[in-house]
């Protein structure tokens, strides 16, 4: 059996229902998945969802993007539940040490970090973290506002693997990127807890 808990937050129905077979046909019993989306406060929001077919479902968004902007003809609005991560961890008896968090959410991830900064910083879990250049402005942020809000981690750029490219490659975060799209890879400086 495995160890610990996955909490999985899918605001879009779809979405849910094809993660809970997912882990039904692969006999994964630990996945708790929550019916919505995660922000900077408790409201209802439109999003945008995909309805193009097959391998765009991940463009779904709070957010506006470069998908929806381009291509408006393949979403349709739809009206989602956001929650702050802060109040969901004591509404859901979230006990134990938080150790991982994925934040992949087309341009909303600053949004969700803001709802759960007292988790987040309680816990010190190691993060990835999708950001964009141009999602970061239009949230009125930019790669700074990382380093400021997680000053007690390390925060690195992870390059993506490519042909060009096949290794894993790791730099240091800095205020001043060109445009980028990437995951930011946020270690914590000191482990939350002491080993033994």
């Amino acid at each position: 059996a495995a160890e610990g808990r996955v909490y999985a937050f899918e605001p879009v129905s779809e979405m849910a229902e094809r993660l809970s077979e997912n882990c039904a046909l692969n006999n994964v019993d630990n996945v708790t998945i929550i019916p919505c989306a995660l922000g900077a406060k408790n409201e209802t929001l439109p999003m945008a969802v995909n309805i193009a077919g097959a391998g765009m479902e991940g463009t779904n968004s709070l957010a506006n993007s470069l998908h929806i902007s381009h291509r408006p003809d393949h979403y349709t609005r739809r009206d989602v539940a956001v929650r702050r991560l802060d109040e969901l961890v004591e509404e859901l008896g979230i006990e134990g040490r938080i150790g991982f968090v994925k934040i992949d959410t087309e341009g909303f991830e600053t949004h969700v970090i803001e709802g759960g900064l007292e988790t987040l910083r309680k816990h010190r879990p190691a993060m990835i973290v999708e950001a964009h250049t141009n999602r970061l402005e239009e949230a009125g942020k930019s790669f700074g506002w990382y380093l400021e809000t997680f000053p007690e981690y390390h925060i690195f750029i992870v390059y993506g693997i490519s042909r060009t490219n096949p290794y894993l490659s790791l730099a240091p975060l800095t205020p001043d990127q060109p445009e980028i799209a990437i995951n930011l890879l946020l270690l914590p400086k000191q482990a939350p807890y002491k080993l033994s």
